[in-house]
């Protein structure tokens, strides 16, 4: 059973890690001369795919444990990069470019939660096994998500992610080009 608390402080972790990648970015980031938005490759079916199966491949990753909770966190802070460089490459507020993304990241972020979760869980299990000699619990927990529940995660993901796509091609592509078109 997954405490309260525990969710909370897993949560501002990940917060945390996003704000990290934005002021990481705020000093690392030099934006181009010239920028103009593209909208080829941004169709909705493109970005499901791409977002689908590298949440997938994360979620294999997460029978190696501590690889896959590097992987989404490396995810996060890329979130938080990508606020950053909206902000400045359509010269808007942070308000603006955290409603931009936070309409279709939502979910992204849910994904990325879960499959952090499940990698926190093995890694975890792991280190009972390695270091209190508790036979089974790696067996058991890996039994617990790629056994059972492997179908509902996938479902999970699949339908979060496919309504975060609608939601970035239909909101999020045309909320960004009316701030590019406001400059």
């Amino acid at each position: 059973m997954i405490k309260h608390k525990n969710k909370i402080i897993f949560f501002l972790i990940a917060v945390g890690i996003i704000i990290l990648g934005y002021f990481i970015s705020a000093n690392s980031f030099k934006p181009p001369k010239n920028f103009i938005p593209e909208r080829e490759g941004f169709g909705f079916l493109n970005i499901f795919i791409r977002n689908f199966f590298s949440n997938i491949l994360l979620l294999g990753l997460a029978l190696l444990g501590p690889i896959s909770l590097l992987a989404c966190g490396y995810q996060l802070f890329s979130i938080g990069m990508g606020i950053y460089r909206i902000q400045i490459l359509y010269s808007t507020t942070v308000s603006k470019a955290l409603l931009g993304i936070s309409v279709h990241g939502i979910g992204e972020i849910f994904v990325i939660l879960l499959i952090m979760w499940i990698s926190t869980k093995i890694t975890f299990a792991w280190i009972r096994y390695l270091f209190k000699n508790e036979d089974g619990i790696v067996r058991k927990v890996y039994a617990h998500y790629y056994s059972y529940k492997i179908i509902r995660i996938v479902s999970l993901i699949a339908i979060v992610l496919m309504l975060s796509s609608f939601l970035e091609v239909y909101w999020s592509l045309p909320f960004f080009e009316t701030l590019f078109n406001k400059k």
